[in-house]
């Protein structure tokens, strides 16, 4: 009878582990779907957000209208923060380089709202080589949002229909 309850327990103990394993894989699983459906959203976002930035900053003339457009469109061009870089660590699926990447992201967002600080410094003196030189920091944000999210589009194909909304 004895052989029979410790048989019965380590076959309880069994169910347990294998339940709890269970239960702790789903739930990693679901936190691992909301970090990548975030890093995927925040790509996306600065791809596009920069997209329209680049492209809607205006010629220089010496109107007042023109000086307060390209103000406006200067303001409008910051992005902020890249809050995915901060979870770098918990992006496993990444290589080495993906995440050198995702962290260029950050400083290059960074980089890129503090030269347009320093454009809204002096409105009266920005040239059009100043825009020129914004835009091509606004099209390497772009070119490095598209490497990460082609590389986490070819880890997973559900992430193709976010992809190729940025693309078209």
């Amino acid at each position: 009878m004895e052989y029979k309850l410790a048989i019965g327990a380590i076959f309880a103990a069994i169910i347990a582990f294998l339940g709890g394993r269970f239960a702790y894989k789903k739930e990693n699983d679901e936190k691992t779907t909301i970090l990548i459906n975030s890093l995927v959203g925040e790509l996306t976002h600065s791809l596009q957000h920069y997209h329209y930035a680049s492209t809607e900053l205006p010629r220089i003339d010496d109107t007042d209208e023109s000086k307060r457009e390209l103000k406006k469109r200067l303001l409008w061009s910051k992005f902020g923060e890249f809050k995915s870089s901060n979870y770098f660590q918990q992006y496993g699926f990444l290589t080495h380089e993906e995440i050198k990447e995702l962290l260029q992201q950050s400083f290059l967002i960074r980089n890129t709202d503090c030269l347009i600080d320093i454009l809204l410094e002096t409105p009266d003196s920005i040239t059009q080589e100043d825009l020129l030189d914004l835009k091509s920091k606004m099209d390497d944000v772009i070119y490095s949002a598209d490497h990460l999210l082609k590389f986490i589009v070819n880890l997973n194909s559900d992430y193709k229909k976010a992809y190729k909304v940025t693309t078209d």
